[in-house]
């Protein structure tokens, strides 16, 4: 029943609109005189306005959503550019336009995504507003709303038109500097460092170029084509592959890890590390470890767009995997979620590997608690690094310093 009245709300304003035309008719008729006549005519071209707009087809319309950039950064600022046409000039004292945002945008970021136009005649109008502080995720934008009136408020159109749009808004991530990776045993702590050896014969890429890479490694055709010092990437004879596991159980400071993890695969990849990346949640879905530029832009666009939904810790998710990894591999787990018991687990899992533990922690700890936890991590021969909310910058700072 409300249903039937919402759609004959419009066609009893436009029998109130006729009735209000004759009534005013009638009384200048019958009353005759200059005042009754000039309420009339004064009434009569908002009344003709009225009933020419309520048979106006507003789908006359169309829209073009033209998109900055389709890949951004978070925390970055976007421009989006709406184009309006139609093929019909009637007048239209207002029109109000809205860029319906997708639903995480129009939660977590700043935008004023609605104007109000004056198009009168004119064919074609636009406008353009930006989205601030973008949120980290693949957001896909599709309706563009329309309303206009009359004058008097008995006449109210809207229309809802389709352009589809999309944007990649890739985590923060900050450039951190390593020492040369070193093997951490457990047999009294030994520290092995392990060389990189390049094997300059099979080139498996290009990277850009670093401090003390030879002139014969530059790459001239990538160089020219980026506009920026590409040199090659070889084959690595002895190399120490990296392993970055993220822990997808729910977490608040999620965003925070996910920024660590981009960060460290971010740089391990421009070092010339082989770098691969896996989740707790479909964890075949993982990434293969492997270098260049190709394998950097996978790990990030999978990062913009996973999500906390793990049910397990991450030990359970692991379990019964370890010997599925070879021997030459370092482990780096990030997560929110530690204990004495799970530190315990991954020691025996890692085996003799190197293994890092970024903990990303959501209470305060007591110094004794975070002192007895980096011992037993250090007995286990695991780095452990403890980051408090909100630091995960300053926390890769002091990596980058070390």
């Amino acid at each position: 029943m409300k249903q039937i009245f919402v759609k004959m709300a419009p066609y009893t304003k436009l029998l109130a609109l006729i009735f209000l035309t004759v009534a005013a008719f009638v009384y200048a008729m019958f009353q005759g005189g200059f005042v009754s006549w000039f309420l009339f005519y004064s009434f009569l071209p908002f009344s003709v306005y009225s009933l020419l707009l309520f048979f106006y087809p507003l789908r006359d319309f169309q829209v073009k959503r033209s998109i900055q950039s389709s890949q951004c950064k978070a925390g970055e600022e976007l421009t989006i550019h709406l184009t309006l046409t139609r093929k019909f000039s009637f007048p239209l004292f207002y029109l109000i336009v809205e860029d319906v945002l997708p639903e995480k945008l129009s939660e977590h970021s700043g935008s004023n995504s609605h104007a109000v136009l004056f198009p009168w005649f004119r064919k074609e109008r636009s406008l353009s507003y930006k989205i601030t502080n973008l949120i980290r995720g693949e957001h896909i934008f599709q309706d563009v709303s329309l309303k206009t009136g009359d004058l008097l408020g008995l006449v109210k159109k809207t229309l809802t038109l389709t352009s589809p749009g999309k944007i990649l808004v890739l985590p923060q991530y900050e450039n951190v500097y390593f020492k040369q990776m070193e093997a951490y045993y457990e047999q009294g702590q030994m520290a092995s460092a392990i060389k990189m050896k390049r094997e300059t014969i099979m080139v498996s890429g290009v990277r850009d170029y670093q401090p003390g890479d030879r002139l014969s490694w530059i790459n001239w055709k990538a160089t020219a084509k980026k506009n920026e010092i590409m040199t090659k990437e070889f084959e690595e004879r002895k190399s120490q592959d990296v392993l970055i596991i993220l822990d997808q159980k729910k977490s608040p400071v999620f965003e925070e890890m996910i920024s660590i993890a981009a960060s460290l695969a971010h740089s391990m990849i421009k070092k010339g590390i082989q770098t691969g990346l896996i989740g707790t949640v479909e964890m075949e879905k993982g990434f293969q470890i492997r270098g260049g530029e190709t394998q950097k832009q996978k790990i990030l666009n999978w990062l913009a767009k996973i999500e906390d939904r793990s049910e397990v810790a991450f030990n359970k998710a692991l379990e019964g995997r370890g010997k599925y990894f070879p021997s030459n591999l370092s482990f780096i787990i990030i997560t929110s979620q530690l204990n004495r018991n799970s530190l315990n687990w991954f020691a025996s899992f890692k085996a003799n590997r190197p293994a890092t533990i970024y903990f990303v922690t959501t209470d305060s700890l007591q110094y004794e608690e975070m002192r007895a936890l980096k011992e037993t991590a250090a007995l286990r021969g695991i780095h452990l690094l403890i980051i408090s909310p909100g630091e995960w910058k300053q926390a890769l700072a002091e990596v980058k310093r070390g």
